[in-house]
């Protein structure tokens, strides 16, 4: 008698064990799915942003309210008593 309500009570464990085990793989599926729909609006996003930073676009996207300067004078940073540590070989 002990031994079939052992066999019982076992069964009812694999069961609950399989059922568990078969939601787990769904909500695994569900994020790898929802993982993928995320990575190609995040592609979408980096696709417009590139379009509009791109060069011949941003022209026309500023409007012509940038001048290109030919002759740049660039900033020069003096650091006074700061010195190089040695590079190690």
């Amino acid at each position: 008698m002990l031994l079939l309500a052992a066999v019982i009570l076992m069964a009812f464990a694999v069961v609950i064990l399989y059922n568990k085990t078969v939601d787990l793989e769904h909500g695994i599926t569900a994020m790898r799915n929802d993982i993928k729909k995320t990575e190609a609006k995040n592609t979408e996003l980096k696709e417009k942003i590139f379009a509009l930073f791109d060069s011949s676009n941003l022209k026309e996207t500023l409007g012509g309210s940038l001048i290109q300067d030919k002759n740049p004078q660039y900033l020069e940073v003096k650091l006074e008593g700061i010195t190089q540590a040695p590079i190690p070989r």
